[in-house]
């Protein structure tokens, strides 16, 4: 058994532990997968871009659930 923030990851993954540790790093990974958008005026937007975001949030949990203390 793994801990993460506290939180106990057992070998299958309790979901409601990894949900916490997902919503821990939320605004992080957003703050990340940030992209340049301009409008038809030429102004910047800052945005998520949903894709990416997606696959940051895939790859960390597998991360999550392959995690090993050796």
């Amino acid at each position: 058994n793994a801990y993460l923030l506290g939180y106990r990851i057992s070998d299958r993954g309790d979901p409601e532990a990894i949900a916490t540790v997902m919503n821990f790093y939320d605004g992080y990974i957003s703050k990340l997968c940030l992209r340049k958008l301009y409008d038809e005026h030429g102004n910047v937007c800052m945005v998520v871009d949903a894709d990416l975001k997606n696959r940051v949030q895939t790859a960390f949990l597998d991360m999550i659930l392959n995690f090993e203390i050796q």
